[in-house]
């Protein structure tokens, strides 16, 4: 299989574990008739975590990936963190719970919240048009993408096509003009007829987001996020591409199913550079646990109320309040898929893949939890497994 071909699949949605068809119908579910074990109010820290490494231990050895692991953020500031498996299929070497951890598509929460960062300092505007945000690529771009918004770009709502046609393309570019490159192909068209509610997920419209960002900043996508994102809220962890040492086991290596023999295939491929801002992230699941709790409503990790919103990294109440309302019937808002309870975000959630990897995330706004899973490995019983466990955990805290 080529590496563009890999990569091509690994980015279309329906692949990846499309969140409209995922995380919406399995983290934010009604309960289902699955029998779950709730947390006791009283249960001591031991026993929890016991618990947590018996969920983690079950879900790794149903779906045979090589590793898999559980994070929950308690709403007493505290968490666990649990891995049950090998760092690479047919090595010793066992993963950790303080191990990188591949994201895919949770890359845009991310990407969201240094577009309304940059917005706050006065960089963006929600309401800016690509005819305004890319004067750079604006005359390579058909007219009836121009007014499409900021706002609805990051909602899959502006109309693009899912993908890039070749997200390699113009590889020998710097990554700033490469990506302009991209963008430039790939609008040159009329739109495809939009869906009759307006929403398409695409992977395109957020790389088009962050290129208002680029272009109003001079800076890239991964440079923006290093300065604005990870380095104030003190996600040192947090970086981009496979986790680690190429050719070495210093951190998990992703996995895809052995077509050819029982087991795993394990490979450190990513999605190209130039789809960052939809989904090349990693971090130690640490570190996205503090990202999450800045939308849990919740305590931090030392106990306190959750991190003030005047911190830097952070984003005002009134853009948390725009990210998670939410702009489509199913649910999507800004990087996230909400279940709301009367007007009010309940729920936040996603999931995301680069075919090698799973991770999906669950935040409980009302009990002040987060839930995470991951796998270092992808198929559809990976993904809908590691969606229900989370599903499973939010639940036995209601």
């Amino acid at each position: 299989m080529s590496d563009n071909g890999i990569v091509s699949m690994a980015t279309r949605p329906r692949n990846f574990w499309n969140p409209v068809r995922g995380v919406l119908v399995l983290a934010l579910a009604a309960a289902s008739a699955l029998c779950v074990q709730r947390f006791a109010a009283g249960q001591d820290t031991q026993q929890r975590r016991a618990d947590l490494q018996q969920r983690c231990d079950r879900l790794q050895q149903e779906t045979t990936v090589p590793a898999t692991w559980l994070a929950v953020a308690y709403p007493d500031g505290s968490e666990e963190i649990v891995v049950s498996g090998v760092r690479k299929f047919g090595a010793d070497q066992r993963a950790t719970p303080d191990d990188l951890i591949h994201i895919g598509s949770c890359t845009k929460a991310f990407t969201v919240h240094l577009l309304a960062i940059l917005v706050e300092q006065g960089h963006l505007r929600w309401e800016q048009t690509i005819a305004e945000g890319l004067p750079q690529e604006r005359d390579s771009i058909h007219e009836a993408f121009h007014g499409a918004t900021l706002q609805q770009l990051v909602q899959h709502r502006a109309s693009l096509p899912a993908d890039a046609k070749n997200w390699h393309a113009h590889g020998r570019l710097a990554l700033l003009e490469r990506r302009s490159r991209i963008v430039q192909d790939n609008l040159r068209e009329p739109p495809p007829e939009p869906p009759a509610d307006g929403f398409r997920y695409s992977n395109l419209s957020y790389l088009v987001a962050a290129r208002f960002a680029e272009q109003a900043t001079g800076k890239t996508w991964e440079e923006l996020m290093r300065r604005e994102v990870f380095e104030p809220l003190g996600l040192s962890t947090a970086g981009f591409g496979p986790p680690g040492e190429r050719r070495a086991i210093t951190q998990p290596w992703g996995h895809a199913l052995n077509k050819l023999a029982p087991g795993w295939l394990p490979l450190q491929i990513d999605n190209a550079e130039a789809l960052g801002p939809a989904g090349t992230m990693h971090l130690a699941l640490s570190d996205w646990l503090r990202f999450a709790r800045l939308y849990a409503g919740g305590k931090n990790r030392d106990g306190g109320q959750r991190i003030d919103t005047t911190q830097p990294g952070n984003v005002s109440a009134e853009s948390l309040q725009r990210i998670i309302t939410p702009a489509s019937p199913n649910g999507y808002a800004s990087g996230w898929i909400v279940k709301s309870d009367g007007g009010d975000a309940e729920q936040l959630g996603h999931a995301g893949s680069n075919n090698f990897w799973f991770a999906t995330i669950l935040i409980d706004r009302k009990a002040g939890t987060v839930c995470v899973a991951a796998a270092n490995g992808f198929s559809e019983t990976v993904a809908e497994r590691a969606s229900q466990t989370v599903q499973e955990l939010q639940r036995s805290f209601r």
